[in-house]
């Protein structure tokens, strides 16, 4: 019986000497698994098949027997020198008187792939489940999370390790109990359900979730699978293509649909169809070419081509209307793409532009209009220009003979003027003899009206010069404060005779400052500057002040405290021959040039006169030069 179980059974079996290891006996099976015969494994020791060291396999030994188990563990050796992973069951055996041990080995490597496979295919699976992008959730017995990948607990806005043990109403907001539970979630027993709901996520914000629960059974324990969906975007897509709807629907402009496959229409909204005498029904399913007119169809087919290559177009065009009319439109079309990216259909955005093109062709009849008006204005206005042209060169010419005429005269007139002044000196010095005090004040009158008259013609001398362009400038280094005192010396007898105060500041910024200029001119200003101002002050005060304006001018200011200008009058006293009369004897009054050629000279010597005054406050003239201007022979060529 023995004999007959060792030598059929499939199941590797040895009979080992206890004592020596010595393999008493091997079965078939043996011979095939190690791959000796078995009178060569009867004349080896267990040791030689073994993989271990004997200690190794003592310390094994020892294992068992502590653990009061049977099986051993141990790596045989093959005659081919591989190397399997077997497991022993050992016991006790009497045979023949002998006690030896009997040893069922098994061949683990088959036991070891499949464990291998198995754990392979769990690590898989939790990647899948890890890697998935819906949220899982395993709800146990209780209700609560037994298990979770991280993609649920980041719908919840939580770390992983928080959502395990919490139940559904602590998060879905359609639940405010544990019995409520009952009516959303299936019970353990029930078949799978979906269902949408909400979820309360940690920071107090909503998430429309899809949940798709599948009752499971682990251990006997009734369970729930749960794979959970964000329908953020879905819900945010519907509401987009609800509002899309109701704009399709409601649009005062024409909108339509147009398949990319047949040109037909495949939606319509009330505008569009009505502004071409459609109802929407009548239009869906017609080709778009029936809505242009045969002229303009070969332009629309090409419009479309370029719609599908560009994926978007705006042009103007003309459609036909039911009744054979027809009316300019602009339309924009876009390409709407499908999920693979291919255009899918096309939207137009139509609007009636009749008026607009009305609008166009009334603006063009008044630009045309306004180039008529334009053109014959301009014509007008050439004509007036070649007049004042014409006007200007004959002023031009007028001005330049009265400018000769005046130095001529000039020049005729001073030669006797001065013959009248200086026998008038004389007769008044009686070196011709004595005169009578009657002869003397008629000699004085000949010799102040000479004076005067001869001062007129030097000022109409000068002005002529000036506006001739023919006044010739000395240029030198001149000290502000120097030409200053020297007008301000000359005017003191006139201002003592009329009892005016006289007072002249220098400022100490000056005292090394050196102007390039022409100080008899602009001596001539000063004293013009000066005289005016005591002429024009019968009382008060009169202040010369020599100061830096600004960075590079110096300014010369003359205040008095006269009876001041108007304002609308400020620029027309500085024209020619105008006198301010307020207050002044005929015999008094100046030549009305003073200001004028004031002016000009400091025009021609790089600066400006300026004044500020006002009726009641008296008047200041100022004289702007700047420290350094150009010098005479630089003069000399521009003019």
């Amino acid at each position: 019986m023995y004999r007959e179980i060792f030598e059929n059974r499939h199941v590797v079996m040895f009979i080992i000497d206890p004592a020596t290891g010595e393999i008493v006996d091997a079965n078939a099976a043996a011979e095939r698994f190690y791959g000796w015969s078995r009178e060569t494994l009867r004349t080896m020791r267990i040791t030689e098949i073994n993989a271990l060291s004997p200690a190794e396999v003592q310390a094994e030994m020892d294992r068992a027997r502590t653990e009061r188990r049977k099986q051993f563990y141990f790596p045989h050796r093959l005659a081919d020198g591989r190397v399997r992973n077997v497991e022993v069951y050992s016991g006790p055996v009497e045979i023949d008187g002998r006690s030896l041990l009997y040893s069922f080995v098994f061949d683990m490597t088959e036991r070891e792939d499949v464990q291998r496979e198995l754990a392979t295919e769990a690590i898989k699976r939790r990647v899948l489940v890890e890697q998935a992008r819906d949220g899982i959730c395993l709800i146990g017995p209780d209700r609560s999370v037994i298990e979770a990948n991280r993609s649920f607990a980041e719908m919840l806005g939580r770390e992983l390790d928080d959502v395990i043990g919490m139940h559904p109403w602590e998060w879905d907001a359609r639940l405010d109990t544990r019995e409520a539970v009952l009516d959303l979630w299936p019970e353990m027993t029930h078949e799978a359900a979906i269902f949408e709901t909400q979820w309360r996520r940690a920071d107090g914000t909503l998430l429309d979730v899809e949940v798709s629960a599948t009752p499971i059974e682990i251990a006997g324990e009734r369970c729930v699978m749960n794979m959970c969906r964000d329908m953020t975007r879905r819900k945010a897509a519907e509401e987009r293509a609800r509002r899309w709807e109701r704009v399709f629907d409601t649009a005062e402009f024409g909108l339509a649909r147009v398949s990319t496959e047949d040109d037909t229409f495949l939606e319509v909204n009330r505008a569009f169809a009505e502004e071409r005498g459609y109802t929407p029904g009548e239009l869906v399913g017609q080709s778009l070419f029936a809505l242009y007119p045969p002229e303009r169809r070969e332009s629309a087919a090409k419009h479309v081509r370029t719609i599908d290559k560009r994926g978007h177009l705006r042009f103007e065009t003309e459609h036909w209307r039911k009744d054979g009319t027809s009316f300019p439109v602009l339309l924009e079309v876009a390409t709407v793409p499908d999920a693979q990216g291919r255009p899918e259909s096309r939207v137009v955005y139509a609007i009636d532009i009749s008026d607009r093109k009305a609008a166009e062709v009334e603006l063009q009849h008044v630009n045309a209009s306004l180039e008529e008006q334009v053109r014959a204005r301009t014509e007008e206005l050439e004509r007036a220009v070649t007049e004042l042209t014409d006007a200007n060169a004959q002023l031009v010419e007028a001005n330049e003979v009265k400018s000769r005429f005046l130095r001529s005269m000039s020049h005729e007139l001073r030669t006797p003027l001065n013959s009248i002044i200086g026998f008038s000196d004389m007769l008044l010095r009686e070196l011709a003899g004595p005169v009578e005090d009657e002869q003397r004040r008629q000699l004085e009158m000949i010799n102040h009206s000479g004076r005067h008259l001869l001062a007129l013609i030097n000022d109409v001398l000068d002005l002529s010069r000036i506006e001739a362009d023919r006044l010739v400038l000395e240029w030198d280094d001149v000290a502000p404060g120097a030409v200053a005192r020297e007008a301000f010396s000359a005017i003191v007898p006139s201002a003592a005779e009329k009892g005016v105060e006289l007072t002249l500041a220098v400022g100490d910024e000056l005292d090394d400052a050196v102007i390039r200029t022409d100080s008899r001119r602009v001596r001539q200003i000063l004293l013009n500057l000066l005289g005016n101002a005591v002429k024009f002050t019968s009382e008060g005060s009169v202040t010369l002040e020599v100061r830096r304006a600004a960075p590079g001018m110096v300014a010369f200011a003359v205040t008095d405290t006269g009876p001041g200008i108007p304002v609308e009058r400020h620029e027309d006293i500085f024209g020619e021959f105008t006198q301010h009369e307020h207050g002044l004897d005929p015999e008094e009054r100046g030549t009305g040039l003073g200001l004028a050629i004031s002016r000009g000279l400091a025009v021609l010597l790089g600066g400006a006169v300026t004044l500020r005054s006002a009726p009641g406050e008296g008047s200041t003239f100022t004289l702007l030069l700047p420290e350094r201007t150009a010098s005479a022979e630089e003069s000399d060529e521009n003019r």
